[in-house]
């Protein structure tokens, strides 16, 4: 292995070979296979893996196209998926990994992976940007997504590994039944051991760029038909999750853009919140005294100020992103006024006051499926998808009614997904709306709400004064695919223009 630049040396490499656009897609989820493939189910027995090794080779030579159902015996169950699946095993990566170590920054202590410190992957080794980009390169790295429709069902987006790094898994979509079966043991040791069978289907249209910044890999996941898992088998002890972002920063005395990543052990054992801290407070701003824009979760944001978010990546072509990223990267101004109206929101705060600037969406839990289709019109509109929120997003272990009493209060714009379960609900009817009408009467508050399904009306009085943004009569459950979309795109319009109107 190369011998490590000190670090008062990495602080004088250039960056000048860090094409913005590649340094985004490379660990922010441009992730499209680059060759499609449509399988041929034969009839044949279902193709057995007990490696993801394996898989990715096979993949990697064509050899799967012929199989229609795939088996994975044994297999760790993420709840995060690559973001470039099979990078990890091509040999150029092996090198990027090996290379980064040239890079190493010794001013910032140990990251806080919890893993042996003696082990070959000690993810505690602090690397200057130039090794983090290396990393990402030689294949680390995750996202997490939302759960998509796929044909009318809702299916969760996963990946499934032999070894106990994420990054190294395959993409897979699991029912939501099978999902809630997993979903507490994911939630207790980070993953779940499980048997996986399926069949291996092309990536879809609204899928197309969430995989592959991996050459020659064809555009095929498992959609997961079958799911044991196997409580015979003990979780492994480690389990391994990256993420990483970008952030702005005149770290060698440019302003430029850069990429770091954490790694954390998944569960509910604190790694995640510690790791992330380390990843702004120490690294970022600590380090490189700069400010995160980007994140690696599309269910929800974890950084204040993030200019770009996951849900804005996937939602643009390339071109798109990169004319964005030159907005962030030249037009230092444009910079200047985010931060500079961060600062004004965190002053009024301390001295008693509240800006409005965000969308609060309000909604039953049994409607989540029309909470995301409103989210994927939103993720269009960065500029007003950054400042969108629901409780999803609220962090394990705060106060949830005080965060959605903040959120109220911050609220520009509110969306009531409006259906018999909501009307139902006590903590809407008592808690939220009382806060959200007394907001929209005193504080120039917009409520728009937004009928999901066919519901009793007749006691909700408040409704009647407030413009709904479609009929009662016609509800999103009752349209036709292209209807719902035109009353979502309606949607987005009006909360564009009430959050945009001084």
């Amino acid at each position: 292995m190369n011998q490590p630049v000190p670090s008062n040396e990495v602080l004088k490499q250039e960056l000048s070979d860090w094409a913005f656009g590649s340094i985004l897609t490379h660990h922010l989820g441009n992730l499209s296979y680059r060759v499609t493939t449509e399988p041929h189910p034969t009839g044949a027995p279902p193709r057995d893996y007990f490696e993801d090794e394996n898989f990715w080779r096979e993949m990697r030579f064509g050899r799967l196209g012929e199989y229609g159902q795939i088996a994975l015996h044994g297999f760790h169950l993420f709840d995060y998926v690559p973001r470039a699946p099979g990078l990890y095993y091509e040999d150029y990566a092996a090198d990027a990994r090996a290379n980064a170590f040239q890079y190493l920054d010794d001013r910032l202590g140990d990251a806080p992976a919890q893993i042996d410190a003696a082990s070959a992957r000690d993810y505690r080794v602090v690397f200057a940007p130039q090794g983090k980009q290396s990393m990402l390169d030689g294949g680390i790295g995750c996202v997490r997504l939302r759960p998509i429709l796929l044909e009318g069902k809702v299916y969760h987006l996963m990946s499934a590994t032999s070894s106990d790094e994420a990054h190294r898994g395959i993409p897979l979509a699991v029912s939501a039944a099978d999902f809630i079966k997993v979903n507490q043991g994911i939630g207790v040791d980070g993953v779940a051991v499980c048997d996986l069978q399926g069949e291996l289907v092309t990536v879809p249209a609204q899928l197309v760029d969430l995989f592959g910044d991996s050459l020659g890999y064809p555009r095929l996941y498992l959609r997961v038909d079958e799911l044991r898992i196997r409580e015979e088998l003990r979780p492994p002890d480690d389990p391994q999750v990256s993420v990483a972002v970008t952030f702005v920063s005149d770290y060698q005395r440019r302003n430029g853009m850069y990429a770091s990543y954490v790694t954390f052990r998944p569960g509910g054992n604190g790694s995640f919140s510690l790791a992330l801290n380390w990843l702004n407070d120490v690294y970022v701003e600590g380090g490189y005294q700069g400010k995160i824009i980007t994140d690696f979760d599309q269910t929800r944001s974890w950084f204040d100020g993030a200019a770009i978010s996951l849900s804005a990546v996937m939602s643009r072509n390339r071109g798109e992103m990169d004319e964005r990223i030159l907005e962030l990267l030249h037009a230092r101004g444009l910079v200047d006024r985010l931060f500079d109206a961060l600062d004004r929101e965190d002053l009024v705060r301390q001295i008693g006051g509240h800006v409005r600037t965000k969308v609060f969406i309000s909604y039953s839990r049994r409607d989540e499926v029309y909470l995301d289709l409103l989210r994927e019109q939103l993720a269009a509109f960065p500029e007003i998808d950054m400042y969108a929120w629901d409780d999803r997003q609220i962090e394990s272990g705060t106060r949830w009614r005080n965060t959605i009493a903040r959120e109220i209060a911050s609220a520009k714009v509110a969306v009531l997904l409006v259906s018999q379960d909501f009307l139902d609900s006590d903590f809407i009817q008592h808690a939220e709306l009382p806060k959200l009408l007394e907001d929209e009467e005193r504080d120039g508050l917009v409520v728009l709400p937004l009928f999901v399904d066919q519901c009793n009306l007749a006691s909700v009085s408040y409704l009647a004064g407030l413009q709904g943004i479609n009929s009662p009569a016609e509800p999103l459950e009752q349209l036709t695919a292209t209807r719902r979309e035109q009353i979502l795109a309606s949607a987005v319009e009006q909360v564009r223009s009430a959050v945009l109107d001084k």
